[in-house]
């Protein structure tokens, strides 16, 4: 794992001495990327396999939601909204 000033790049904790960390990694397609991911070990073991993800898989957040979203069925109150 890389480190800068003895700390693992994209992972940091947000608010400081919350216990939350947090993720930020770039996709292929240049989206800056963020992620909410809990305990620290945790969080360095997510950012390891998200960076493997994006070299293997072409792997990004953004169009995977997308992709998501639209196999998921329309509801009835989804579509009464719009």
């Amino acid at each position: 794992m890389p480190k800068h000033n003895g700390k693992t790049r994209g992972v940091f904790e947000r608010p400081k001495g919350s216990g939350v960390f947090w993720i930020r990694w770039t996709c292929h397609y240049g989206h800056d990327h963020r992620e909410k991911i809990g305990p620290e070990g945790l969080a360095k073991a997510e950012y390891q396999r998200r960076k493997v993800a994006v070299r293997t898989e072409d792997y990004c957040l953004t169009r995977a939601e997308a992709a998501w979203r639209e196999s998921r069925p329309t509801l009835f109150a989804d579509a009464a909204s719009r």
